[in-house]
């Protein structure tokens, strides 16, 4: 029932404006604008002597790359038009423009490349704003969380380990040889994560509604049918109301609350945002069931800024909301602190991340624990070099996760310059 008045609101309030602003003359047609960035990285891992080889348990396997030079390029397009009523609409599209996978996609499931990464309709006005298509929702756009630019360690990091957990009857639970299987590598919320949804489950089409802001405080509301629709028709007549294996959401409702205020020279900044949704019933063949348990997932965040200096962080829980329902593994949460200073076109953050999940029944919940060092100077509008310094360390508390090689430390160095236009 809320999911339909939330369909219905939305699409009535966008007709309703776009009916009430033919009523006007146009001043002018859409105007667009082409951007984008590019992002140029040299990058060097030092991990654990196991996890230089592409199989950590296995030192027979070929050893990775410990330093690569790469890119992250994304072209955007944005389509903005007002009318004299004052009805501001148009939409954006954001594209991958690499040679390869886009790193978004890294974590991905189907193991493709996506396009398009975004593309989004809006109409905006007196009474707030709506989005429609394949973007980020309420959670993800009104998330605060603590200072910086956000480590990009994970992605350096050997994405495999070596053990492997097979669920039975009563405790139907699997892990499998992966990092993003064995731990949380980001505090994200779950559908706003890209090792549990990937890149194309986190744009999943969706409605998205937005408060205008009063007196510093403003109401996200979003509404996803299923994470695993998107794009056109043309996919997502093929996506069925169960899975085969594994879990996936659907009916996601995302909500978010954000204040920002300036108390004399103090800027402050909160939000608190949520998920809740059902997770689709497993089809093995013989029977339909209900093997996972819903979505509830939450996090709070706030920031303080005085003469340039940043201080805050967040704290966030999933609950059980990855957890199947006959299963006693524990749930899965984060917490990140930290501080950062700006100062003229220079800036500088420390920031520490930790987030523990529950992997299997009768064991400590794994964590994965990140201290982040990121300094960037902006060279000239549109250019800025940078450099992060990240150390981490994953600690298996499964029984056999010692044995296994699943424990890995290091450190991560990068060193880039990221073009914006």
């Amino acid at each position: 029932m809320i999911k339909k008045v939330l369909l219905t609101s939305a699409l009535v309030a966008s007709f309703a404006a776009t009916a009430n602003a033919g009523d006007s003359s146009e001043v002018s047609g859409p105007q667009v604008t082409l951007g984008g960035s590019l992002d140029t990285q040299l990058g060097y891992a030092q991990q654990k002597k196991a996890f230089r080889h592409k199989d950590p348990s296995n030192t027979a396997t070929s050893k990775l790359n410990n330093h690569s030079l790469v890119n992250d390029t994304k072209i955007s397009i944005k389509i903005d038009g007002e009318f004299e009523s004052g009805l501001k609409y148009g939409g954006a599209i954001k594209l991958n423009a690499d040679t390869s996978k886009a790193k978004e996609d890294f974590f991905g499931k189907d193991d493709t490349n996506s396009k398009a990464e975004q593309t989004m309709a809006y109409v905006e006005g007196a009474f707030g704003r709506i989005e429609m298509g394949n973007y980020h929702g309420a959670s993800h756009a009104m998330h605060v969380g603590a200072p910086g630019r956000g480590s990009e360690a994970r992605y350096w990091i050997n994405p495999n380990t070596s053990s492997k957990v097979v669920g039975t009857a009563t405790d139907p639970q699997t892990t499998q040889d992966s990092l993003v299987t064995n731990f949380l590598t980001a505090p994200n919320l779950p559908t706003n994560e890209l090792g549990l949804v990937g890149n194309k489950g986190r744009n999943a089409g969706k409605v998205s509604y937005f408060t205008p802001s009063f007196s510093g405080i403003m109401i996200g509301l979003s509404y996803t049918p299923d994470v695993q629709s998107y794009g056109t028709v043309a996919q997502a007549r093929g996506v069925t109301t169960s899975v085969t294996s594994g879990q996936a959401f659907k009916n996601v409702f995302e909500a978010g609350l954000k204040y920002e205020y300036m108390f004399d020279q103090v800027a402050v900044k909160a939000g608190v945002t949520g998920q809740a949704g059902d997770s689709k019933k497993v089809n093995d063949g013989t029977n339909l069931n209900k093997t996972y348990r819903s979505l509830r997932a939450w996090n709070a965040g706030l920031n303080l800024n005085f003469m340039g200096v940043t201080l805050g962080g967040s704290y966030g829980d999933w609950g059980k909301s990855t957890v199947a329902k006959n299963s006693s593994v524990k749930g899965t949460k984060y917490w990140t602190l930290g501080a950062g200073y700006a100062f003229g076109p220079a800036d500088v953050s420390l920031t520490y991340v930790n987030t523990q999940k529950g992997v299997v029944a009768n064991a400590k919940r794994n964590k994965l624990e990140m201290l982040s060092l990121e300094l960037g100077y902006t060279l000239a509008p549109g250019l800025m070099p940078y450099a992060e310094v990240t150390c981490f360390k994953a600690k298996d508390n499964r029984p056999n996760g010692a044995s296994n090689y699943a424990n890995n430390k290091g450190t991560v160095f990068l060193l880039g310059s990221k073009l914006q236009f």
